[in-house]
């Protein structure tokens, strides 16, 4: 289909841990590459990208990052008793845009099985007296 309008993405390779598995590639070569993903990502046509800009950083672990993976495991794990909440972002799942994705689905389905059958997604089920279950009866 026919894209309209006027998109911007971002696209992270690599991470703190790991170089990025774009560092041997040239410049129209990452781009190709950034464009495909979108395309496969998000669904927008990857020969209708009109500009494309290429940052290089390294970034040093901050003195607040450190213990960051474990606050945000515990947070998800809270979230993840609470039917009908859930958590998304860079903040939770690390960065890139694939990492943010592949996480936002994933919570996105614990969600829907949760808002279906009232259980969560690794088989746990709230009580019918917890103050969060909502569901209604059933005849």
């Amino acid at each position: 289909g026919t894209v309209t309008g006027v998109r911007v993405a971002r696209l992270t390779y690599g991470d703190l841990e790991t170089a990025p598995p774009t560092a041997a590639l040239s410049d129209d070569d990452v781009f190709v590459k950034a464009a495909r993903e979108a395309e496969a990502l998000l669904g927008l046509p990857a020969d209708a990208v009109v500009e494309a800009r290429r940052d290089r950083w390294v970034q040093p672990p901050a003195a607040v990052m450190r213990g960051r993976d474990e606050a945000a495991q515990t947070l998800r794990e809270r979230v993840g008793k609470v039917r009908g909440l859930g958590l998304v972002g860079a903040w939770v799942s690390g960065p890139g845009l694939a990492r943010v994705v592949a996480h936002a689905r994933e919570e996105a389905e614990r969600l829907r099985v949760n808002l279906l059958w009232g259980t969560h997604a690794d088989g746990v089920t709230l009580g019918e007296d917890h103050p969060l279950d909502k569901r209604e009866e059933t005849p």
